[in-house]
């Protein structure tokens, strides 16, 4: 609005871009900063053009937007001249990224070279923003600190919530709430190793917990697994693995092993052959849940602390497993599965865990089956459901029998059935 005004520069049919919106994922930008955008700037100021990528200001001057994660999106900067650059998540863009986009700035308007500016938003990382703008002086780069406490937008619960969300992650709070960036790395493993071991046989006798669920990640592909976990609350108490097979005979296997174990409900990974599964289960008679774990289908306190079901079911599985609740066998591949997905904090603030792409590329394309099957069952453990039991009919005629027992009852309020 200032170039408008300073230059007194009037409607066009094809008005000049003058600046850069992005993030590293198109679709990220779309859905939160072009959102926020939209409920900040008034509405009469601007017309967004979704199809052009590009936000047109009094039909004088323009904003393309969008994202650094295509090869067709990169090579636009080669052509492009901007005055202003803003890239929300910066934390997400590499240097090179970054040396990209800051070499589109060179348009001049009416031949008059401007006050070009580059904006960067970011949550602490261990990245190159830490050297470029804390670690070293450039009187070029100024960082500005924000914390949630200057943030008056915020709602008053908003640090309390971090700090329980985090509980088990103090490295987190040290860098949201009060923002060190020297505490944190971008991304971070969503299980230590070292809460792997301790959970090696641990012995949780004393936990009486009677809740017994069967969960099943089933074998998709190639070299894909088919794993089932009995668990009796938190312990793995008994497994079945082997292969790609029929699922009707791993539908048979997981309701044999829920009646041996008596256990309250099946759990399976929510992928088609899954589906197959749990219909077949269910078929007969027995309870039986899918784990979807794309999802976003979530409560709302959920959908504030987690990208995905997949998030949340990996991110409490560590918060179990840091709190010493969790006993598994010592599987040496099972051990190595669940310390290898990492996890980022969106820019929402919510927990994003890696993606399985990702972890495929990590691990020469094989699945975290024997991970996943732990992680659902944990999941499932608190969805089972204890049937109430029967009274003993001899304690109750017994009761019945004593008047004093009986009168005292019902002076209380409390009827015996």
């Amino acid at each position: 609005m200032q170039l408008i005004a300073k230059y007194k520069l009037t409607a066009s049919k094809f008005p000049p871009p003058v600046a850069f919106m992005g993030r590293k994922q198109s679709v990220d930008f779309n859905d939160t900063t072009l959102e926020t955008w939209k409920a900040v700037i008034p509405e009469d100021t601007y017309e967004i053009r979704i199809g052009d990528k590009e936000i047109v200001i009094r039909d004088a001057l323009k904003i393309n937007f969008g994202g650094l994660d295509s090869s067709d999106a990169v090579k636009k900067f080669n052509s492009a001249e901007y005055i202003y650059i803003f890239i929300d998540q910066a934390e997400e863009i590499s240097r090179d990224d970054y040396g990209l986009v800051r070499g589109t700035l060179r348009r001049k308007i009416k031949d008059e070279t401007q006050n070009y500016k580059v904006l960067l938003t970011a949550n602490p990382a261990d990245c190159w923003l830490k050297d470029d703008f804390i670690n070293t002086e450039n009187e070029d780069n100024v960082f500005i600190q924000a914390l949630p406490a200057d943030n008056p937008f915020l709602p008053v619960t908003y640090v309390d919530n971090l700090k329980e969300a985090f509980k088990h992650r103090p490295e987190l709070i040290d860098a949201y709430v009060y923002g060190r960036w020297d505490v944190i790395a971008g991304f971070d493993l969503v299980i230590k190793p070292s809460w792997v071991e301790k959970s090696v046989e641990r012995d949780l006798s004393n936990e009486r917990d009677e809740r017994c669920v069967v969960a099943c990640d089933p074998a998709r592909m190639g070299n894909d697994e088919t794993v089932i976990y009995v668990f009796k609350g938190y312990k793995i108490i008994d497994e079945q693995i082997y292969g790609q097979k029929d699922s009707m005979e791993t539908a048979g296997n997981l309701v044999r092993l829920k009646q041996k174990h008596k256990a309250h409900l099946i759990a399976l990974d929510g992928c088609n052959i899954g589906d197959t599964i749990m219909d077949r289960v269910k078929e007969i008679g027995h309870k039986c849940i899918t784990v979807k774990t794309g999802s976003t289908d979530m409560n709302d306190s959920d959908k504030k602390k987690y990208k995905n079901v997949k998030s949340k079911i990996w991110w409490e599985a560590g918060e179990k497993m840091s709190d010493e609740k969790v006993s598994i066998p010592n599987d040496r591949v099972l051990r190595s599965q669940l310390s290898i997905p990492a996890y980022k904090i969106h820019s929402e603030g919510c927990v994003v865990v890696e993606s399985s792409d990702n972890i495929k590329k990590k691990t020469n394309g094989k699945s975290l089956d024997r991970a996943c099957a732990l992680t659902i069952g944990l999941y499932a453990i608190d969805k089972a459901v204890l049937p109430k039991k029967d009274f003993n009919r001899h304690q109750v005629t017994k009761r019945r029998q004593d008047g004093y027992g009986w009168q005292k009852n019902r002076e209380h309020g409390h009827a015996i059935r």
